[in-house]
């Protein structure tokens, strides 16, 4: 089974990048990652304008409702992504923002580095259908690689789209819609550990990583040593007086993490 050269998480939420964190099979961290809820065509808008809109300042809102007891909650009101991972302190925003903005900056330079160095790329789609009870439809899905195909022409380019089915069944149901293109009906799991940071997700957790376990990809080795190199600053900096210093590091440590 040849292995694909890196895994990208395009949506709908958070849970793809950590289904892919706890398979090993996360590199480094991608504009995408931690946002939610990301419909297919949006993520490919993204992708195809260089994530335009995507963080502007003017168009974030402080959600009380959303908020966590780690985060603070804010909704793009122009996208409607809520970004629940990245804001500490409401009234600290203005300097919060200018730390997060070159976060995301970097994130999106790598989307593009990090498929440019590639030769085979899976985007994976994990979607959630917990708020409209929607059903993706094949055509559709279609298009939207096909519009990540015109993206990328000269890459072999392929798309893993999980629906989390709240149906119940075994394990979970593979079909393919193209011969690069992939759809799997992921059914609830029996038993498994309840996450309160994913307790949808968690439900499903023991068969995602059964059948990502057909979808193998390389060590990027490169990666790997970055974070090791930024786990050790990260320990280093624990010593050191310097607050900003620390968060610096720290950050640049959760890129890779």
């Amino acid at each position: 089974m040849k292995k694909f050269d890196i895994i990208i998480p395009i949506g709908s939420s958070c849970a793809a990048a950590q289904a892919l964190r706890e398979t090993k099979k996360r590199s480094c961290s991608f504009p995408l990652d931690w946002v939610g809820k990301t419909p297919l065509p949006m993520s490919v808008d993204f992708i195809e304008n260089h994530f335009q809109d995507f963080f502007n300042k003017q168009d974030l809102v402080h959600d009380p409702e959303r908020d966590n007891r780690k985060n603070i909650g804010y909704v793009n009101t122009r996208t409607k992504l809520l970004f629940l991972h990245d804001f500490k302190d409401e009234n600290k925003f203005d300097e919060e923002y200018v730390a997060v903005k070159e976060k995301y900056d970097r994130r999106i330079e790598r989307i593009y580095s990090s498929i440019a160095a590639a030769r085979r790329v899976l985007f994976f789609y994990l979607y959630e259908p917990w708020s409209d009870n929607w059903r993706p439809v094949d055509a559709d899905i279609l298009t939207d690689f096909e519009r990540l195909q015109a993206l990328f022409p000269k890459k072999d380019i392929s798309l893993l789209y999980v629906f989390l089915n709240s149906d119940k069944g075994e394990g979970f149901s593979k079909r393919k819609l193209s011969d690069k293109v992939d759809f799997i009906d992921c059914f609830e799991a029996q038993g498994g550990e309840i996450d309160e940071n994913f307790r949808n997700y968690c439900k499903y957790r023991a068969n995602i990583y059964r059948l990502l376990e057909d979808y193998p990809v390389k060590r990027n080795w490169k990666d790997y040593f970055r974070k090791l190199g930024y786990k050790t600053l990260d320990a280093l900096c624990k010593l050191l007086p310097a607050k900003k210093l620390k968060e610096r590091v720290r950050m640049m440590y959760k890129e890779y993490k």
